[in-house]
């Protein structure tokens, strides 16, 4: 007997609404966007390149079961 298949994080409809949104963004563009879903609750962040090896971001979260919110910033190195 095969595995059951997971749970998806996202909707379909979400999956499209998020791609039709990065379709629309100009080129030329710098940024970046991230969803990311945990077992606290779910994160959506923004940011930006502001060098080649840096990458600042802020990100707010939605807390499971009512617990309120909570948010933040990043600071990513890439090398």
């Amino acid at each position: 007997m095969l595995p059951a298949e997971p749970a998806r994080p996202i909707t379909a409809s979400l999956e499209r609404y998020l791609a039709q949104q990065a379709s629309a963004i100009p080129d030329g563009r710098r940024g970046q966007a991230q969803a990311t879903v945990t077992l606290e609750g779910v994160e959506f962040g923004v940011g930006t390149r502001i060098r080649k090896d840096l990458v600042v971001s802020g990100y707010a979260a939605r807390l499971w079961g009512g617990k309120g919110w909570t948010a933040g910033a990043r600071a990513n190195l890439v090398w």
